[in-house]
C-alpha cells in the first residue's frame, strides 16, 4: 500500500471526513504512534510492531462514538497488510505530537500514485465455507471471501445470499441483514474476510412442520457487496418453501458475531 492509497482510504472512509480536509501520512509502527501520542491514544487494537500508515487529518470529521460531530484534527491508522479495519487514534490530541511520529521510509521511496483501492469483484474472489457451528436449531456458516487477484481491494457491507436447488432455482425466503456496523475491509492479495450466515432450523416454524413445506438446497449463490455477479458453493440443507418465513440472516463482512 502506498502513501496516496492510505490517504485515499481515509478520505473515503464512511463519509466521515469533510472534502476540504488536508492529509499527510507517515509509514511507521503502531507502537511508535502510541509512544508519540501518550495518553491521547484511544483504544489501541494492533500489535506494537504492526507496520501502519498513520494518516493525519486536518479539517472537520465525525467520530461515530462521539457526541461532538466536528473535530479539527486527528490521526487515523491503516494497517499496511490490509488485514485490519481503520483505527482512530485521535481526535482531540494536540497536533504537536505528529512531528514526533517517525517516518520509516524516506519520501523518495514512497511513490505517489493516484489510483485508489477498488472494490473487490466476484472475478477476483474465491468463495468458501468455514466450519459449521451448531447449537440446538441454530446453524452458523462462516462465508469466506479470499482475494485471489494480484491487487489489494476493498469490501464493505453485506453479501447478497440466496439458497438454490439442484436446478439452480432460488428457494426459500431472502437472507436478511443483521443490523450492525459495516467496517471497511481492505483485502491484500491472498487475504480473506468473513461474514456469518445464521440459519434457524425448519423445525422451529409452524409453516415448515411437514416435508411438503420444506425444500432441499444444493448450493448458496453469493454476490459481494455492490456486485451483481455471483459466486456459488455447495450447501445441502433444508429451508422453508414459503418466502414469508425468514429463517436466515447474514452479518456484515468483517463482523462474525450476530
Amino acid at each position: 500500500m502506498t502513501r496516496s492509497q492510505a490517504i485515499d482510504l481515509v478520505r473515503n472512509f464512511e463519509g466521515r471526513f469533510d472534502p476540504s480536509s488536508t492529509y499527510d501520512a507517515k509509514l511507521t509502527t503502531f507502537g511508535d504512534v502510541i509512544a508519540a501520542s501518550g495518553s491521547k491514544m484511544s483504544s489501541p487494537a494492533l500489535p506494537p510492531n504492526e507496520s501502519v500508515w498513520a494518516v493525519e487529518v486536518i479539517g472537520r470529521f465525525h467520530v461515530a462514538t462521539d457526541d461532538n460531530p466536528d473535530h479539527p484534527w486527528g490521526i487515523v491508522v491503516v494497517s499496511t497488510t490490509g488485514k485490519d479495519d481503520l483505527e482512530m487514534t485521535g481526535p482531540g490530541a494536540a497536533p504537536s505530537y505528529w512531528s514526533s511520529v517517525r517516518d520509516l521510509a524516506p519520501p523518495a521511496t514512497l511513490p505517489v500514485r493516484t489510483t485508489s483501492i477498488g472494490r473487490c469483484l466476484s472475478r477476483e474472489l474465491r468463495l468458501s465455507l468455514g466450519r459449521e457451528e451448531v447449537g440446538g436449531e441454530h446453524y452458523d456458516h462462516p462465508v469466506i471471501f479470499t482475494n485471489i487477484g494480484p491487487e489489494t481491494c476493498s469490501m464493505q457491507g453485506y453479501p447478497s445470499i440466496a439458497y438454490v436447488n439442484a436446478a439452480g432455482a432460488r428457494v426459500g425466503a431472502t437472507v436478511d441483514p443483521v443490523p450492525d456496523r459495516r467496517p471497511l475491509v481492505i483485502l491484500a492479495a491472498g487475504h480473506a474476510t468473513t461474514a456469518l450466515l445464521v440459519q434457524i432450523g425448519v423445525g422451529v416454524y409452524a409453516d415448515c412442520a411437514y416435508p411438503t413445506q420444506t425444500a432441499s438446497t444444493s448450493a448458496l449463490r453469493v454476490s459481494p457487496p455492490g456486485d451483481r455477479s455471483s459466486l456459488s458453493m455447495p450447501l445441502r440443507t433444508n429451508v422453508c418453501r414459503s418466502a414469508s418465513v425468514h429463517q436466515s440472516w447474514v452479518t456484515p463482512l468483517g463482523v462474525t458475531a450476530p
